[in-house]
């Protein structure tokens, strides 16, 4: 899911987001 977030807006922030969408 981390991928589908993985934008080069949130390319600096990848991990955090894949911690948020791992809920």
């Amino acid at each position: 899911m981390a991928k589908k977030y993985h934008s080069k807006e949130l390319d600096t922030v990848p991990i955090m987001i894949d911690a948020n969408v791992k809920d």
